[in-house]
């Protein structure tokens, strides 16, 4: 055997290794998805309210000589955490985190075994 035919059959081997490990892969994540639909989601389209800038495109109050345009920006900072912190306790124990895999792979070891 020639070597360029054996780097080549060493490359068809390894695709194929790859394309069965992939099956059970799939296997795993048949039917199911990674979005979790919640109501309490709908909670963190309340920040981006900030976004509409008409509503708050005016200088008067004052506080601290800021203008009310640039201390309402500021004021959504803290909206937006509490947003998410109530969407994130509300929703931490709904359906399921993440599908059934080897509990031995890491998700940041792409695979690798422990």
């Amino acid at each position: 055997m020639r070597a360029s035919e054996a780097g080549s059959w060493r490359k068809a081997e390894a695709q194929a290794d790859r394309r069965r490990s992939n099956r059970g892969v799939m296997a795993a994540h048949e039917g199911r998805s990674g979005f979790r639909w919640s109501p309490w989601n709908l909670l963190l389209l309340v920040p981006l309210l900030m976004l509409v800038t008409p509503w708050f495109n005016s200088t008067d109050p004052v506080v601290f000589g800021m203008p009310f345009f640039y201390w309402s920006q500021f004021l959504w900072v803290p909206v937006g955490v509490v947003c998410v912190l109530v969407v994130y306790l509300r929703t931490k124990g709904d359906g399921e985190y993440a599908p059934d895999v080897d509990d031995r792979v890491d998700d940041l070891d792409e695979g690798a075994r422990r």
